[in-house]
This record gives C-alpha cells, structure tokens and sequence, in this order.
C-alpha cells in the first residue's frame, strides 16, 4: 500500500495507469496458523478493490493475481508440522505462471479491466 500511495502521483500524470497488487489463493482457503498471513492477503485484496473504484474514473486499472502455491523458497521457511500434507504431493506453479498472468492483464486493451485472477495448481483443492 505504501508503494502504490508512492507511485500514485506518478501514474496520475500519464493516461492508463495500471495497479497490479499480487495477493493469495490462501484468502479463499485459510488454514490452522495462517491468521497473520490471512489477514495481511485479505486486507490486500480490500484495498485494491477499493482503490480500483477511485482510479477507474481515471482510466487506470487495478488487477489482483491471487495465486496458489508457487515453487518459491516461502514454503522452505514452514516448518514440517505446520505444513499441510497436500503441499508435498502437487506440483506448484513456477514464478513464470504468476508472470504470465500478470501480462496477460497488462496486455489488455484500455476498455478491459481484468479485476481479479486467482491461479492454482491443478493438483491443489485448499
């Protein structure tokens, strides 16, 4: 949030700004020890809905991607016994998947606003 108010100014000046904020399949699936994390994505979410309805006037564009679990070193950090079985056995997005989704809202054209896209695995139902 503090980074968007920051870059706010900035995008105001050219015509089609775009918010790209990346947040997490997690809000729709919230887990035993995922409070903190939880709320963080969730209010996440709020802000840019929020925000998206005082730049669409403008012109500019607010996107969430909200992926699921991506091969990244932030599960090395969960320990074992916190971590949920199905996290072993599905193969995650790759860092590339999320980047794509990204392009693939950026590359809309103006008229097109892509609001929200949540990714997943195919092997992950939480």
């Amino acid at each position: 949030m503090l980074v968007t108010h920051a870059a706010l100014p900035l995008l105001r000046e050219r015509p089609g700004g775009h918010v790209v904020n990346v947040s997490s399949s997690a809000t729709r699936s919230l887990g035993v020890g995922s409070a903190p994390y939880g709320a963080a994505k969730t209010a996440l979410d709020a802000f840019s809905e929020s925000l998206r309805k005082e730049l669409a006037p403008a012109g500019m564009r607010v996107t969430v991607v909200s992926p699921g679990l991506v091969e990244t070193e932030f599960y090395s950090h969960v320990p074992d016994d916190v971590r949920r079985p199905w996290m072993k056995e599905i193969v995650p997005l790759r860092p590339a998947d999320i980047g794509n989704a990204v392009a693939f809202a950026l590359l809309q054209p103006p008229h097109v606003s892509i609001n929200e896209l949540m990714i997943r695995p195919t092997g992950q139902v939480g």
